[in-house]
């Protein structure tokens, strides 16, 4: 997990194929926390339970892994 970074650009493609780019806000030894701006025209909502795939770049290296979408935790600043 030491390629995650936060703040780093994170690729996540879902059951129906689709890439959706978006951020990493957090993780933890077992997750990792993402946001996905919602003007962006690829804008996907994911369902609790959903099978994706995550792709993380970091200069010339990357890492690929297999998750599972977890209830969404709500920010306020």
């Amino acid at each position: 997990m030491e390629l995650i970074e936060l703040n780093g650009k994170i690729q996540v493609t879902g059951e129906d194929c689709i890439v959706t780019e978006g951020m990493v806000v957090d993780k933890t030894e077992n997750s990792v926390y993402f946001s996905i701006p919602a003007d962006d025209k690829k804008f996907k909502l994911f369902r609790e339970g959903e099978q994706v795939q995550g792709h993380v770049f970091s200069q010339s290296k990357g890492l690929l892994f297999s998750g599972v979408i977890s209830s969404r935790i709500w920010h306020t600043f």
